[in-house]
């Protein structure tokens, strides 16, 4: 079996965390938007499953989890933003 592995990457300016686990064709998860949502906290119990036969990527949105929280003075928290990084 592979181990989870912490990771990040830069998109667009914003720092953002992703969690990696398995080999093979790649699967994104995204998280929902609610009070605590998180990439760890949406995924731990079922991204081992996946990760038997898929390399799966589980992302903290911007402004979640471990991922930048750029100050909402400067930056629009939209789906429309989300979707751009």
């Amino acid at each position: 079996m592979h181990s989870l592995s912490s990771r990040y990457v830069n998109a667009d300016g914003i720092r953002t965390h992703y969690l990696e686990e398995g080999r093979g064709p790649v699967l994104i998860l995204l998280h929902g938007g609610g009070a605590g949502a998180d990439s760890y906290g949406n995924w731990r119990v079922t991204l081992p499953s996946f990760a038997k036969h898929y390399r799966t990527i589980a992302v903290d949105m911007v402004g979640f989890g471990k991922t930048d929280k750029p100050d909402p003075a400067t930056f629009e928290f939209s789906q429309a933003a989300r979707v751009a990084r």
